[in-house]
């Protein structure tokens, strides 16, 4: 539900700002508004003792009267006119601290005299007000809030379950087996047209799946049968006694094309079949039985280049593997060591239940190791290497997981393959 999770963070993350800007306008719209409401009631108190003192002689206390405080001074002289309204601090002796109030000044001349009016009005009334009401909107906006966030988290889980019910059958199909996605039913047009889609091309991807491993398999058996007739045909023909030696450098250099293409369909239908998991069967697997047996089988190639094997082998370690592939990986590599060694070296195999180690001597290396698993990427210059040795094992260690490495130092080749943790 990170979805879910994000969509409520971003709309929540928008309504503050939307709030914070909508406040700071609010405050301010509020505060002009209160404050025309004040302006508006001095201009009246202004009025009110102007027209006293155009009739009466003695001008009374008017602080009792409007509950502030209001000064009124005449003269005995016409004054300049003036006016001012703003805010300004005033020391309350009373509260011991500074208060705020909004102070008019007028001087003007009745038809006998000057006059003064100054009136202060405290606007601390005025700002608890406001603040009451802001701090009223702030609450009702985060609970208002708080519940659409809610309602909305509710509404959208409820929407997106048929999503992440789609995500999970998807995550659970296999392309192997000859069973149809199965979605969940929804009302939303578009989850549903999306199911649709993913139904439509799941059937293309399996119908193509399955054309093309039939195709491989079918190609490299139609492939097999005619290279084995070829072959069987040129070893007759070796044998003939009414061939020439250069009729049978021809013969051999053909037979050789037919052995190197006859390994070549073989590698890449082993590559093929890995891809598309076809090796299922597991099975405990003791690696330290198949080292021996691999190595009790390549005694002659050993005994021919006079290598010196050491081992130290875990014999109690065991894989889960296929027993086939298995073969198949100690195998290339064990070959590979041999193939590629010095005569008279050394191979060093050391087995333990984190990682299996084959070091071996040999010659420094031009290509870019970086590239040694590739595909038809040769480790040297033989004629009789097809490039495909180290790209099957690392296709079988990706496919149960297994790191592998290699490295070079000191004249010594090392492939190391690192098992998963348990």
């Amino acid at each position: 539900m990170k979805l879910l999770a994000k969509t409520s963070v971003y709309y929540f993350s928008s309504a503050i700002i939307v709030f914070l800007v909508g406040g700071i306008v609010f405050f301010e719209v509020l505060k002009i508004v209160f404050y025309k409401q004040v302006d508006e009631n001095l201009y009246f108190e202004k009025v009110i003792i102007e027209e006293e003192i155009q009739h009466n002689i003695n001008i009374p206390d008017y602080s009792n009267r409007f509950g502030h405080e209001i000064e009124v001074v005449l003269y005995n002289r016409y004054l300049r006119k003036s006016f001012s309204l703003k805010d300004t601090l005033i020391f309350d002796t009373i509260q011991n601290d500074y208060g705020q109030y909004r102070f008019m000044r007028v001087a003007d001349n009745s038809i006998q005299r000057g006059y003064t009016i100054a009136i202060l009005h405290p606007l601390s009334e005025t700002h608890i007000l406001m603040q009451t009401i802001v701090k009223v909107m702030f609450i009702m906006f985060f609970s208002l809030l708080l519940v659409l966030i809610i309602i909305n988290y509710i509404i959208s889980r409820r929407l997106w379950l048929p999503f992440y019910g789609t995500i999970k059958v998807i995550n659970g199909y296999d392309v192997k087996n000859n069973i149809l996605m199965n979605f969940p039913q929804t009302n939303v047009t578009e989850f549903e047209k999306l199911n649709h889609v993913l139904l439509s091309m799941s059937e293309k991807i399996r119908h193509d799946f399955f054309n093309l491993k039939e195709f491989t398999e079918n190609a490299s058996h139609e492939i097999q049968t005619p290279l084995a007739i070829i072959k069987s045909k040129l070893e007759l023909l070796i044998q003939s006694e009414n061939l020439g030696s250069t009729e049978l450098e021809t013969i051999q250099a053909i037979n050789q094309a037919i052995t190197r293409l006859s390994k070549l369909n073989s590698g890449l239908l082993l590559i093929t079949k890995i891809e598309n998991n076809q090796f299922e069967n597991l099975e405990q697997v003791y690696l330290n039985k198949v080292i021996e047996r691999t190595l009790k089988s390549y005694e002659e190639f050993i005994e021919h280049k006079k290598l010196i094997i050491t081992t130290n082998l875990e014999e109690s370690f065991a894989i889960i593997m296929n027993h086939t592939l298995t073969e198949i990986l100690v195998t290339n590599l064990i070959n590979n060591s041999i193939k590629h060694n010095v005569e008279g070296g050394f191979i060093r195999i050391e087995l333990s239940k984190a990682a299996l180690s084959i070091t071996n001597s040999g010659n420094f290396l031009n290509e870019n190791t970086s590239e040694l698993f590739n595909r038809f990427k040769k480790v040297s210059k033989r004629s009789d290497s097809l490039g495909l040795g180290l790209a099957i094992v690392k296709k079988i260690c990706d496919f149960y997981q297994i790191n592998i490495s290699y490295n070079y130092h000191e004249e010594q080749h090392s492939v190391v393959l690192i098992f998963p943790v348990k």
